[in-house]
């Protein structure tokens, strides 16, 4: 335990539980929580849907490290079927229940031919609070809260691949601004963490 929270931010005690922020999207306010247990292995939950294999790439570990030595590993378990919508907009609606007052913005991310296949949903709040950003992507048809499976498009993709000039920057807040001044931008998805997971092949 002692060695993966040395590889975390903002770590936080809670009695016998600690949370952080997660490596694997681009978080703000600490969403992965982590627990010893009864082997001394450590576990771990993305409450923003990021897979645990993901979570330990950002920070250089493996599912091995979560691990005591000599502990034989436990039997896997049935992965938790994850809420799915039919639509972006039916997503993005049911999340944004979660957070009062929020101010939802939805940042979408499509193929280089248009298909729409992510979004990127930021909830801003007026009371002092920090934003909330939760990830929404499409998989055989239902739109599923999570990260983007990797390699992630990039964001305007539809028109950085036909543009002669494009500006990158971080983060789709600051691509939306650029637009708004007439030229094109683009960024990756979750944050500059995870900028190695974004194909950034139609820039070359």
């Amino acid at each position: 335990m002692e060695r993966v929270l040395a590889c975390l931010k903002r770590v936080e005690c809670r009695r016998d539980s600690w949370v952080a922020l997660c490596p694997g999207h681009d978080d703000h306010t600490p969403s992965l929580s982590l627990k010893e247990g009864d082997t001394g292995a450590v576990l771990m939950n993305c409450h923003a849907g990021c897979q645990t294999a993901d979570v330990l790439a950002a920070i250089g570990l493996t599912s091995r490290d979560l691990f005591p030595k000599d502990v034989p590993k436990p039997p896997p378990t049935r992965k938790k079927r994850r809420q799915h919508w039919s639509s972006a907009d039916a997503g993005m609606a049911a999340i944004r229940r979660r957070f009062d007052n929020a101010v939802a913005t939805a940042h979408d991310y499509r193929t280089a031919d248009g298909q729409h296949v992510g979004r990127i949903c930021r909830f801003d709040f007026d009371d002092g609070r920090k934003k909330e950003i939760r990830p929404l992507f499409l998989e055989s048809g239902q739109w599923i809260e999570g990260g983007m499976p990797k390699p992630r498009p990039l964001y305007n993709l539809p028109e950085v691949v036909t543009a002669e000039l494009v500006l990158v920057v971080e983060g789709e807040k600051c691509a939306e601004a650029v637009r708004e001044a007439g030229l094109v931008a683009t960024t990756s998805a979750h944050g500059a963490m995870a900028a190695a997971e974004t194909d950034w092949g139609p820039l070359a």
